[in-house]
């Protein structure tokens, strides 16, 4: 069974609300807080520590962690591949495979809800990465053309209806195609234009845009930002917004509006 060992320092975090939930990791020693922004502030909702689990919904198909992970010590973990947890998890008899599933959901709720009021935070809707959704946010979101190029294939504006919201170079000669949390144009000439290149997350209480591109990035309102760079996420502001795969002057071009 391939994995390897991390050791994070007290303060860091191993992984982010909202990021791509990609492996399971086991502490081997030290404690974890878990942590989430519920209404505006960042509580802590658990404590983990030596021989338990986070992460484990990768397993299952979740595709983005709902809570933050940060050392209150030192700690060490040994991290695992979704890919390679999985392939071990299939190896256990059907019935344990089922009850650990229910277990992981029934944690997964508490960790969405974790005042056990089961009520909603007060449009578009939070993807809770188990093929339902999750959290209702307070705007709606429109994504229409902000350039001639992406005008040719979004002829009408669409709503995002769920988060992560991912845009996309399908590099192909096809129309666009488009889902409830994704947007796949078919610009082959748009070499800035990467395959994922944007995706609009809820962080910080606020609808942001995280750039997954090329080097060129991505502008938000006129500003930078890459994953190649220390800035990758910008928040977007009520109303309209400018974002622009690549530089200002990018063929590729979106006005997404938030609308409370």
């Amino acid at each position: 069974m391939k994995h390897r060992a991390q050791v994070f320092p007290q303060g860091q975090a191993l992984f982010l609300e909202g990021d791509p939930s990609d492996s399971v990791m086991v502490i081997v020693r030290g404690r974890i807080a878990l942590q989430r922004h519920l209404e505006g502030v960042e509580k802590t909702i658990a404590h983990l520590g030596a021989g338990e689990i986070l992460g484990e919904g990768a397993v299952f198909g979740q595709h983005r962690h709902t809570v933050t992970a940060k050392a209150v010590e030192e700690t060490e973990v040994l991290t695992l591949s979704s890919r390679e947890a999985r392939k071990q998890f299939e190896k256990a008899p059907q019935f344990v495979r089922k009850m650990v599933a229910s277990l992981s959901d029934r944690l997964r709720n508490a960790y969405e809800f974790p005042d056990g009021t089961g009520q909603e935070v007060p449009h578009a809707h939070l993807l809770n990465g188990w093929g339902g959704e999750g959290v209702e946010l307070p705007y709606g979101i429109r994504i229409e053309a902000a350039t001639p190029e992406v005008a040719e294939q979004l002829h009408e504006g669409i709503d995002a209806e769920v988060l992560p919201f991912t845009v996309a170079n399908a590099r192909g000669n096809g129309a666009a195609a488009f889902n409830r949390n994704s947007l796949k144009l078919s610009l082959p000439t748009c070499g800035d234009f990467a395959s994922p290149h944007f995706e609009l997350i809820y962080r910080h209480d606020r609808i942001c845009v995280r750039d997954l591109g090329g080097r060129a990035g991505t502008r938000v309102n006129g500003k930078k930002i890459s994953r190649f760079d220390r800035a990758a996420v910008e928040k977007l502001s009520p109303g309209p917004n400018r974002v622009m795969a690549g530089g200002d002057d990018s063929a590729v071009g979106f006005i997404i509006t938030l609308s409370e």
